[in-house]
């Protein structure tokens, strides 16, 4: 009882560390937005680049960031400095009196920073996106249920090799059934979402073979699954050794799949030790 008392203790503590780190605000280290340069940067819209969190407007201008990153790395760049040399010239100035201003509540002057015109997030960049861009953004979360539905039954089948208890492998296969049903409703998402996906051109081959590769361990997992139909209607000799075989290959498939998805997420060099 006191070693539950105590494990009760740890995950409450855990679940207050984390919703206090989650609310901790990040500083938005460019004032204004590299795409749209009269517009203020929100710490909403952010992404990696090389190491750096670039801030952005609105969605519509991560994309556009993300179709030609350096040159908006370049007009960032520019900004900076313009920025140093504007505070470098103020803190110069004798005789004039500094004023706070809430940077949240004004707009900058037209021109101050950039030639690019503000704009309607509404109109300019499509925020009102279509059903099907809509249908799109439940990929994500879809991809997790083949996913955990392929380890599962690799777990299940490996019990019942150690164990030597057939139920496992049953309950293996019928797992499998349902990942490739959850697969075919992946694929179909992951589609529609990369249909209007914009990457980086270092990024364009990671998401080419994520999607290759989504579509063929969802073809591996209707195999596995067939396969285990037929072990369990017909019992033939050698079927449970041949579903261990594809099914391992499976799961080497979702997670090779999943490891580039992350990639077009978090970036080239987000599983480096």
């Amino acid at each position: 009882m006191n070693k539950l008392m105590k494990a009760i203790y740890i995950l409450f503590t855990l679940s207050i560390l984390l919703t206090v780190s989650s609310n901790v605000r990040a500083e938005v280290t460019n004032k204004y937005c590299p795409v749209t340069t009269n517009e203020l940067a929100e710490e909403k819209f952010s992404l990696e680049y090389e190491g750096e969190t670039i801030y952005l407007c609105c969605n519509g201008c991560k994309k556009d960031f993300l179709a030609d990153p350096e040159k908006y790395m370049a007009k960032l760049a520019t900004m900076k400095t313009e920025s140093e040399t504007d505070a470098h010239d103020s803190s110069n100035t004798h005789g004039t009196t500094a004023q706070s201003v809430d940077v949240s509540s004004t707009k900058p002057i037209e021109g101050g920073h950039g030639e690019e015109p503000a704009h309607d997030h509404e109109t300019d960049h499509e925020q009102t996106s279509s059903l099907l861009t809509f249908i799109g953004k439940f990929h994500p979360l879809v991809i997790h249920f083949p996913i955990a539905l392929v380890f599962t039954a690799l777990l299940f089948t490996g019990l019942a090799m150690l164990l030597k208890v057939e139920i496992f492998d049953t309950l293996s296969i019928y797992l499998i059934y349902f990942a490739a049903l959850s697969a075919l409703l992946a694929v179909i998402l992951g589609l529609i979402a990369g249909y209007n996906a914009s990457y980086p051109s270092f990024l364009i081959s990671s998401f080419e073979l994520h999607r290759i590769l989504g579509i063929s361990s969802s073809l591996v997992t209707f195999i596995t699954a067939y396969i285990g139909y037929r072990q369990l209607s017909q019992n033939p000799s050698g079927g449970v050794m041949l579903y261990r075989l594809v099914l391992l290959v499976n799961a080497i498939l979702v997670g090779v799949t999943g490891h580039l998805g992350a990639t077009l997420v978090f970036g080239l060099d987000y599983f480096n030790f």
